[in-house]
């Protein structure tokens, strides 16, 4: 979706940025209310770890690009790939 909006013209491109961080500051919201994983501590330290690394690659590229979080991300599992397959590895853990 990024890719594609990445393409649109600029007011239609931001108004799908806004939509998309309102959903982020919708699901932080349940998240901080519930906690990350529904509670339940992660199973695996490791990926634990390359979360928190991928998610820290994204703050930084945030703050030296005064990007969005959605640009972050994006250039994060770019300029990162590494770091993004294993931050995938704990997503696919948390959904089984």
């Amino acid at each position: 979706m990024l890719g594609a909006i990445e393409k649109m013209d600029e007011n239609l491109k931001k108004a799908f940025l806004a939509v998309f961080e309102q959903s982020e500051k919708l699901a932080k919201a349940g998240f901080d209310k519930v906690g990350h994983g529904g509670g339940k501590p992660p199973e695996n330290p490791d990926l634990k770890k390359a979360k928190v690394d991928f998610e820290t690659k994204v703050a930084e590229i945030r703050k030296r690009d005064s990007s969005n979080q959605q640009d972050a991300f994006r250039k994060a599992r770019a300029e990162h790939p590494d770091l993004f397959k294993a931050y995938q590895g704990e997503d696919a853990q948390a959904q089984n």
